[in-house]
């Protein structure tokens, strides 16, 4: 969902590069969102059942698989979140808004949450 105004949570971001493997081989995990090409995803794959519980494990489904992975990143930050239910339940956690927002600006992000369902 695309929110008009901050949550006030931001982002991070990688995009897989010999960097983030090599983090990813001592245990680091420093970001939210990891983004790839599909010619490094057999080098990713040895890491699955690191991501994968987490949610981090790159997927076509999520949108995080593409041959230019550079592009996706302004997708991912910003006021963008990504959302989805409980598997017991169908429950979602959102975070739509700060305190420091106005009732206007909480009530636009309520919609576009809303919208998006």
């Amino acid at each position: 969902a695309a929110l008009p105004f901050s949550n006030g949570k931001s982002t991070r971001v990688a995009i897989v590069d010999e960097a983030v493997l090599n983090a990813l081989d001592k245990g680091i995990i420093d970001f939210d969102v990891l983004l790839t090409s599909p010619a490094m995803m057999p080098k990713l794959a040895k890491y699955a059942k690191l991501l994968g519980p987490r949610g981090l494990m790159p997927n076509p489904k999520s949108g995080t698989i593409s041959p230019n992975p550079a592009d996706l990143v302004s997708k991912f930050t910003g006021n963008t979140l990504r959302y989805k239910t409980e598997p017991k339940s169908p429950i979602i956690h959102i975070l739509i808004g700060k305190k420091s927002l106005t009732d206007d600006q909480l009530v636009k992000n309520i919609e576009a949450v809303r919208a998006s369902l």
